[in-house]
């Protein structure tokens, strides 16, 4: 069985659903279905994307060496079909298990009025972005195309993630930014014991001494959103790409007049 590294990202809703074991992570989502969708062959068709996307099989564990890696599953998807007076998506929502539990959960719910269409993934592996692919190749199977494998995953990604921070040249930026930052008022070092709080918070104010505003203006376009706010973006997500190539972390970016 071939085991991966976690991805930066990982690491961070790892940590956080390891240790307070809720559903702030997953992603549920009810759609109501056309009264005229075939429920069997919508509930293959689901079986299919699942099969398609490996990354949704992912499984978390322990190695030898005590350090979390990843994995993926062996098993059959399930999209059962249950009949209910009303469809309440509650019903279905549950904790997830990183370590023994699929971290995807579909089924199909049919009641008197309307038939629903209930899934809910891990946030680990499943975001926004991920909707488009996902259900568009529901969409793709319910209509008879046969579904392309994915060929590169979020696996692959993280394996070569920690192939690059190995290397010269990740090593060569990590130097440069460090040393950007040297001066700065606060650490960056992980919480090792989650109840103690004697670290805190700094505020870093890092000035930006040149930019190129056409650079910004063609960064923004695409970027798309109001005229008037695509510099204030421009120069916002300009720090969290700064932040995230020095740190790796997931952090929130706080714009001020």
């Amino acid at each position: 069985m071939k085991k991966y590294p976690l991805s930066k990202t990982e690491y961070g809703i790892y940590i956080e659903q390891t240790a307070a074991q809720n559903t702030a992570y997953n992603d549920p989502l009810l759609i109501k279905l056309d009264k005229r969708t075939d429920l069997e062959r919508l509930a293959a068709a689901v079986k299919a994307a699942v099969d398609a996307h490996a990354y949704l099989k992912t499984g978390f564990e322990a190695d030898e060496n005590g350090d979390i890696c990843k994995f993926q599953r062996e098993f059959e998807p399930e999209v059962p079909i249950y009949e209910r007076d009303e469809a309440d998506p509650y019903e279905f929502i549950r904790v997830f298990d990183l370590h023994s539990d699929k971290l995807i959960r579909c089924c199909i719910i049919k009641t008197p009025e309307d038939n629903y269409l209930f899934t809910d993934i891990h946030h680990i592996i499943f975001d926004g972005s991920s909707m488009v692919p996902f259900f568009g190749d529901i969409n793709k199977a319910y209509n008879g195309e046969t579904l392309e494998a994915e060929s590169f995953t979020a696996n692959d990604f993280a394996a070569d993630e920690a192939k690059r921070t190995q290397s010269d040249e990740f090593e060569k930026a990590r130097q440069f930014y460090l040393s950007e930052f040297a001066d700065a008022d606060g650490g960056t070092e992980f919480y090792t014991d989650k109840n103690d709080r004697s670290h805190e918070a700094k505020e870093l104010v890092y000035e930006i001494k040149s930019v190129s505003s056409d650079e910004l203006k063609e960064l923004a376009k695409k970027w798309g959103g109001a005229a008037e706010h695509r510099y204030e973006r421009s120069l916002c997500l300009s720090a969290i790409v700064l932040f995230r190539k020095q740190s790796g972390a997931v952090f929130k970016c706080v714009q001020r007049p």
